[in-house]
């Protein structure tokens, strides 16, 4: 959802905690696409580490499944760029994959995408397509560890 400055990602937080929520992550993006762009994730549980100004921002809520479980340490780096935690995190939310869900992940690069999103699919299948041969090596590899 979109916020503004009176009802921000904070108030949200803190109502619906204080109505008894429990087991839910929150993510804002905050100036998306900018230089200044900043992800947070947290558990609902930590809402007050909201409690600041707030400008262009969005707010996801995702509650009964795991957020963004693989860190960059996780994923092994080949010279080539890799999707941040925090992108991914939103990326793969906004899917709204199902457990038998099909992803085709054209381009796919390192892969981090798909193996992410395979984390919330233990009965779908992922294809990632890829042209570079470095690209294609890191998915294997990173397929192997996961």
């Amino acid at each position: 959802m979109l916020t503004d400055d009176i009802q921000n990602p904070y108030e949200i937080a803190k109502k619906l905690y204080d109505s008894g929520i429990r087991g839910v992550t929150v993510v804002v993006g905050e100036n998306l696409s900018y230089d200044d762009e900043k992800i947070t994730i947290l558990e609902i549980e930590d809402y007050e580490k909201l409690n600041r100004k707030f400008d262009m921002n969005v707010l996801v809520l995702k509650k009964g499944e795991k957020l963004c479980t693989y860190t960059i340490k996780e994923f092994t780096q080949i010279e080539l760029p890799m999707t941040k935690q925090e992108i991914r995190a939103v990326s793969v939310a906004k899917l709204m994959l199902k457990p038998d869900s099909v992803l085709i992940d054209v381009g796919a690069g390192t892969g981090t995408i798909g193996i992410e999103a395979a984390t919330y699919m233990p009965q779908g299948k992922v294809y990632a397509i890829e042209k570079e041969g470095k690209g294609l090596n890191t998915i294997k590899l990173r397929c192997r560890k996961v």
